[in-house]
């Protein structure tokens, strides 16, 4: 049996990974880019939700909080549009699925959560992202 470096399960992760990876063939439906056969990408949602949030660090321009990933398997990130001293800085950082929840409850409810599904691939050395947005 050939076994594979970092897993115990040897073969049959492998045999598993294969068969979850020719099953994103069939996700070759749902997006609009073309990928050529046998190329490798990964697909995953993204959800942006536009919050009230107040800051002693300076004037708050912009409050989101984004939910990132696939199969709930999420990250969560929460973004600032800060001013101060006449200069704009983008804040990020981190945050857990409870405090996404917590912070969720300050929604700007007149602002839409925007969504978008995301895709990721290599091509010739070149990582790159394409965002499309299916509800607009």
């Amino acid at each position: 049996m050939q076994r594979f470096l970092g897993h115990r399960a040897g073969q049959s992760f492998y045999r598993k990974f294969l068969l979850k990876k020719s099953d994103k063939s069939n996700l070759r439906t749902t997006i609009p880019i073309d990928i050529a056969a046998g190329v490798s990408f990964e697909e995953s949602q993204v959800f942006e939700t536009f919050i009230r949030f107040a800051s002693n660090e300076g004037k708050v321009i912009e409050s989101s909080i984004e939910k990132k990933g696939h199969n709930r398997a999420f990250t969560y990130t929460h973004k600032i549009l800060l001013e101060r001293n006449g200069q704009r800085m983008q804040k990020k950082r981190s945050i857990s699925a409870s405090e996404y929840i917590e912070l969720s409850q300050n929604r700007i409810e007149s602002l839409h959560q925007v969504y978008a599904q995301r895709v990721c691939t290599i091509d010739d050395r070149f990582y790159m992202i394409f965002d499309y947005y299916p509800e607009l």
